[in-house]
């Protein structure tokens, strides 16, 4: 039996996923204007036009550009503190203070979500 072992650990950069959505969010108009001019008839092409055309991506986008831009620098400093745990504490607090501070139906399922990955043992 073949067992794959990890030489050094993954880790998940969210930072940079929260910043390609920050720039979607920001030039939604401008790349929707471009994926609209392509005269590619791939599906892929198609289903990338259909996207820029539904209505929730968009908001969504400007969900995470309005509620979580702040989110970023702060995956990013923690990212960048070299496990001192004093430090990485601070800025997980600030963190979940971002995360609880979201409003509404979908600000309720964050903080949901928050708590069930703070509270999992």
């Amino acid at each position: 039996m073949y067992t794959f072992t990890f030489t050094e650990p993954i880790i998940t950069k969210w930072r940079i996923w929260f910043n390609a959505a920050l720039f979607y969010a920001t030039n939604f108009e401008k790349f929707k204007n471009v994926i609209e001019s392509l005269r590619d008839d791939a599906i892929s092409v198609e289903k990338l036009k259909q996207l820029v055309q539904n209505n929730a991506v968009k908001c969504d986008l400007a969900f995470k550009n309005l509620h979580l831009s702040e989110l970023s620098m702060s995956l990013n400093n923690l990212e960048e503190s070299n496990s001192e745990l004093p430090k990485s504490m601070d800025i997980f607090r600030k963190i979940e203070d971002i995360l609880t501070n979201i409003t509404g139906i979908n600000g309720k399922k964050i903080k949901e979500k928050l708590m069930y990955v703070i509270e999992k043992k």
